[in-house]
């Protein structure tokens, strides 16, 4: 039995990826570099900063221009408009124009100018062609949902591999192979001390917001508004997926509706826990 760890700066934070499996060191160090290499492709086509990202392609697209994108990009915003759909736009990636003029993101030449007015409903997905088209120009930021997505391309790619025990941990975006009995310490935002959650299902993502009375900086953008969020809890969300899990954890920031927010819940087969 061999085991790797190893860590690496991808999506705006510290990836960590643990594989324990019944192979020689080396081809389990083969096994580490492709989960790594899973990791940079969801990096390299959803990194708001590239100009050579898909996202930044979106974010120069015309309307009425459809265009060409990966299955990985088309996948994620599926799960997100079927989220902004489901929360009427409370959910919105269509947010990037508004983390640029909050200085959260960086001004690039294709979304400098970008108008603010449009949203999920101005994109139009073709899952048979693979492409993407835009009533109007949008400007899209996948922050809040593509680094679980990647989490989960790493399970993807070694899904048949005879693997004892794998863990991944994209900055609070954690997924387990292995998970029934297992518990993950939470050092929340604000105060002192962590917390101890037990893994109820495979994967488990975290958001803090930073928004305090001394500190009114926050990373989550009401779409309605497009302000940054005043809310100082932090929330924690156990689902089948890192992708679900990661995006909900935004939804349950937005939605203050609590049946709303049970009903979104439980049809991702999801749990909440807010500190």
């Amino acid at each position: 039995m061999a085991y790797v760890q190893r860590c690496k700066p991808l999506l705006g934070t510290f990836v960590d990826i643990y594989i324990e499996a019944d192979y020689p060191d080396e081809i389990t160090l083969e096994l580490s570099i492709r989960a790594f290499n899973a990791v940079e492709r969801v990096h390299k086509l959803m990194g708001f900063h590239s100009p050579e990202s898909e996202v930044s392609a979106i974010n120069r697209l015309n309307p009425d221009e459809p265009l060409k994108i990966s299955s990985e990009t088309l996948e994620v915003l599926q799960l997100a408009l079927e989220l902004s759909d489901i929360t009427d736009g409370l959910f919105d990636i269509c947010v990037g124009a508004s983390m640029v003029a909050n200085r959260f993101l960086p001004k690039q030449d294709g979304n400098a100018s970008i108008d603010l007015t449009g949203n999920f409903k101005d994109i139009s997905l073709d899952h048979i062609e693979k492409t993407i088209t835009l009533k109007q120009r949008v400007c899209i930021d996948l922050g809040g949902i593509a680094k679980g997505f990647a989490v989960d391309q790493v399970f993807k790619e070694l899904e048949t591999e005879n693997i004892s025990q794998m863990i991944v941990n994209a900055g609070g975006d954690l997924r387990m192979l292995h998970f029934c009995g297992e518990r993950v310490a939470l050092r929340p935002h604000r105060g002192s001390g962590s917390i101890t959650l037990k893994m109820v299902s495979p994967a488990l993502a975290s958001s803090a917001n930073t928004f305090s009375e001394s500190n009114r900086a926050s990373f989550i953008i009401t779409p309605e508004t497009g302000h940054p969020l005043e809310d100082s809890r932090c929330i924690s969300i156990h689902a089948l997926t890192c992708m679900q899990a990661d995006a909900l954890t935004k939804v349950c920031f937005l939605v203050k509706e609590h049946q709303l927010r049970d009903d979104i819940l439980e049809k991702f087969e999801a749990s909440l826990c807010i500190n």
